[in-house]
């Protein structure tokens, strides 16, 4: 079974999320677990979405499908429910009490975001932030991309802002000095 292709035991835990019984509208003419899979294989593949095999159907029904889960949240939804499959499976408790942070900043080109705007280390740096909290498994519990420009703590915060409302039972988060602004944030905000 290649990467992107679900199981049939991790389908069955979010099906209900892709495909759900009561819909509207016509009839897909895809199978939802075939656009879930077409999603799937563009990730792992980092292929443009025209490019994707045609046993996935017409690339603009890919596309609109995955920006309607995306705006309902669907995507978020599924990672929560297979980390939590995951981490009992190993005999944890579904929610992490431990989460780590940390970014990156790659440098953009002229057409890359936030090029235009100075910023990082005497406002030189140009191009991206990419922040992400993990569990202590490696598992992605939020990720977010912004300019360069922002301070690690800052970005961090604002991170921390999407992901804690679905984490209760964090009591530790774990990060490098730029983050300790952040660190406090988790303190705060979690007790």
């Amino acid at each position: 079974m290649a990467a992107y292709e679900l199981t049939d035991e991790a389908w069955e835990l979010v099906s209900d999320l892709f495909d759900p019984p009561v819909r509207r509208g016509p009839r897909a003419s895809v199978p939802r677990r075939q656009i879930v899979e077409a999603i799937l294989w563009l990730a792992r593949t980092g292929a443009q979405w025209r490019e994707r095999p045609d046993r996935y159907g017409s690339w603009s029904a890919v596309w609109s499908q995955w920006r309607r889960w995306r705006d309902k949240g669907v995507w978020d939804e599924a990672m929560r429910r297979l980390d939590a499959a995951v981490r009992e499976a190993e005999g944890r408790d579904p929610q992490p009490s431990v989460v780590i942070i940390d970014a990156q900043t790659t440098r953009g080109w002229r057409a890359g975001p936030g090029f235009h705007e100075k910023g990082g280390a005497g406002g030189r740096t140009r191009g991206t932030k990419r922040s992400i909290v993990v569990d202590t498994f490696g598992l992605p519990v939020a990720a977010r991309a912004d300019s360069a420009r922002p301070h690690d703590s800052r970005a961090g915060k604002l991170l921390l802002d999407d992901a804690l409302p679905h984490l209760p039972r964090v009591g530790l988060g774990l990060a490098d000095r730029g983050y300790r602004a952040a660190g406090h944030h988790v303190a705060s905000t979690q007790g």
